[in-house]
């Protein structure tokens, strides 16, 4: 390694090379999966909670409170939307700080 041969330490070349080189790809895994984890726990609530937002979902369906159930779909959809647009302008400014950004707007 280069940074070896000008003298670096071990905890030096982890903390000022590896760790920030995998932090875009990390930011990026973490927007992908974003959505699977909040279906995965809406789904898993819906069958084994008695709380929380799948529950609700099946509770308004089995007295057919359509408003309700379409007003909570809304909620959880605004709420996804609002984290994965704040993931975005994460990993964003992160690669325009490290000037690795090429022509977003």
């Amino acid at each position: 390694m280069v940074a070896k041969s000008f003298g670096a330490s071990s905890y030096q070349i982890y903390r000022k090379i590896a760790i920030p080189s995998i932090i875009p790809i990390l930011l990026g895994s973490i927007r992908l999966c974003f959505h699977g984890v909040i279906v995965g726990v809406v789904i898993a609530q819906l069958y084994i909670g008695n709380l929380g937002i799948g529950f609700l979902a099946e509770y308004y369906t089995a007295l057919f409170q359509t408003v309700n159930l379409y007003l909570l779909i809304v909620i959880v959809s605004v709420i996804v939307m609002i984290g994965y647009w704040s993931l975005i302008k994460l990993e964003i400014n992160y690669l325009r700080k490290r000037n690795l950004l090429i022509n977003v707007k």
